[in-house]
């Protein structure tokens, strides 16, 4: 384990020069904002309490527009946008959507939210390295595991059942059990690795803790993005320990993936679910049509909200298309799916370059994303945590790449 920790975790490279003292405040509270916001913390906490929901309107989006403009005038004075061009593209084919969208008008608001995470995740990618990254999520997991106590202990509990608690670790904190679950692997992997490549063990109660969050979310996406997790770091030690080793786990992972396979309506019904996945297939089979209406552009950026209203049954009623590269034809088409996989593509060329444990984070940033894409649609979210950190992974290896091309 030891020479996985050490494998070069700090880059020998000159990072982007900027003070430490604000800039490092505006860090965090971005990255609390991307975090926070996705799972309405500071919407119930904030509108909730004070009951001035234009208050924290206008906090929010001062917040915002003060990150924006500190982004904008580092690339100003850099002369250097640290995006890569494959990831600028999809996001400029996003906004020339707009031109082809129904009713474009509601999705403004959107549209803007949604590109904050992009200039989050790259200004973050120029000066916080990956080890860095994971402990300020650890540090805003211990604050939402402050407020998830806090509900648990004002709910009065009484007897203190299971069904209670978890009714008080999702009312007013997470809007869904699915939020909970998938913010509590997040946090989870986030402190195991900090305290792993930080020597700092009292972050393992932080995991612990959601740990228990975990087992109370009964969220089946969120047991199966621990389990992918788990194989992921387990396939990383491995490799970095024990290279000969990692053959053998591949030929492992093949198969149990086969045996995941032909088993996977009875391992559906042990977690309590249907084996069409909650639905999920007969969702996906109704929008067929959809993607034959507009193949190559899509239905432009809040497409399926509009394309949607137009058929019956079940993909009428959901709010997405829990699949995210389902989701991402139905918006945008053949032409912004080519556009993400160049993105990928890019990504995985260049992120092998990088020193082994910085490489290893990033993968799994990307590699979580679109696991979880598989079962739920996270790509064209307002202010997704995942998807700011699948911007931040694609960014950190932009700037490193031309960092070393400059040296």
């Amino acid at each position: 384990m030891t020479g996985f920790v050490n494998r070069g975790m700090d880059l020998n490279l000159q990072e982007t020069h900027i003070s430490t003292g604000f800039p490092r405040l505006i860090l965090f509270l971005s990255v609390c904002l991307t975090i926070l916001i996705q799972s309405a913390v500071l919407q119930h906490f904030l509108v909730g309490a004070l009951d001035l929901p234009m208050l924290y309107r206008a906090i929010f989006y001062g917040a915002l527009i003060l990150i924006g403009l500190h982004w904008g005038i580092g690339i100003w004075t850099e002369r250097n946008l640290p995006i890569p061009l494959p990831l600028l593209v999809f996001y400029g084919l996003c906004l020339l959507s707009m031109s082809w969208a129904q009713e474009a008008h509601n999705h403004i608001d959107t549209l803007v939210l949604y590109s904050f995470a992009l200039i989050a995740g790259s200004w973050c990618a120029c000066w916080v390295n990956p080890t860095k990254m994971l402990t300020y999520i650890a540090i805003v997991a211990m604050f939402v595991g402050f407020l998830l106590l806090y509900n648990i202990f004002s709910a009065e509990l009484g007897s203190g059942s299971a069904d209670r608690m978890r009714h008080s670790l999702i009312s007013g904190v997470f809007q869904h059990k699915n939020h909970l679950g998938r913010f509590a692997v997040l946090a989870v992997v986030a402190s195991v690795l900090s305290a792993v490549y930080l020597k700092k063990p009292m972050l393992l109660l932080v995991a612990a803790f959601y740990l228990w969050v975990l087992s109370l979310a009964n969220s089946a996406g969120a047991v199966m993005a621990m389990a992918f997790s788990i194989w992921f770091l387990l396939g990383a030690m491995i490799f970095s320990v024990r290279p000969p080793w990692f053959k053998g786990f591949v030929l492992l992972s093949l198969l149990g993936l086969l045996l995941v396979f032909v088993f996977s309506g009875t391992l559906l019904e042990l977690l309590g679910r249907t084996p069409n996945l909650t639905g999920r297939t007969v969702i996906w089979q109704e929008l067929i049509p959809l993607l034959r209406q507009s193949p190559f552009f899509g239905q432009g950026f809040g497409g399926y909200a509009e394309g949607v209203k137009s058929l019956s049954g079940l993909a009428g009623q959901v709010s997405d298309a829990h699949n995210g590269l389902l989701e991402l034809l139905v918006v945008l088409g053949i032409a912004g799916l080519l556009l993400f996989l160049w993105a990928i593509a890019v990504f995985a060329v260049r992120v092998v370059k990088l020193p082994r444990g910085d490489a290893i984070i990033l993968l799994f940033m990307v590699a979580f994303f679109l696991f979880q894409n598989i079962y739920e649609s996270l790509i064209f979210k307002k202010l997704d945590v995942y998807w700011f950190l699948f911007c931040y992974a694609l960014c950190r290896v932009h700037v490193v790449y031309k960092n070393e091309s400059k040296s």
